[in-house]
């Protein structure tokens, strides 16, 4: 269901870690619409796990997404700690300043939680909650 998901946004999943992935939106060609895509597979992914719950075809969970626009370093990078912000923040879906600048009205009730340091990058990372 995920897979279809992402595909469905034009994104692709490039790694599997676990009970999750990671997925890059406009690579290796962007569309110009990269973020709005992967904010859209962000809610639809959500939305979906809270239909199959809610209609109990799924035990009832939460999944956690992060995104981030700009240049990408595959692979797994940094502590555990710095892999469950959405545990952190008692979060499903962050966005970067970044992506939250490319979202336009996609945006809407985003909540700034600040910046937070991660592995590979000097300036802190600002975030924001929209699930």
């Amino acid at each position: 269901m995920a897979i279809d998901v992402v595909n469905r946004h034009q994104g692709v999943i490039n790694q599997f870690l676990g009970d999750g992935f990671m997925a890059t939106f406009g690579a290796p060609v962007s569309s110009g619409d990269d973020c709005r895509n992967a904010v859209a597979a962000a809610r639809s992914l959500v939305d979906e796990i809270k239909r199959l719950a809610d209609a109990g075809r799924i035990p009832p969970i939460r999944i956690g997404v992060g995104l981030h626009a700009g240049d990408a370093v595959s692979g797994n990078v940094g502590s555990e700690l710095r892999k469950q912000l959405n545990k952190r923040f008692g979060s499903q879906l962050l966005i970067s300043r970044e992506v939250l600048r490319h979202c336009g009205d996609q945006a809407a009730g985003a909540k700034a939680l600040g910046a937070v340091q991660v592995k590979g990058r000097e300036d802190a990372v600002e975030i924001y909650r929209m699930a």
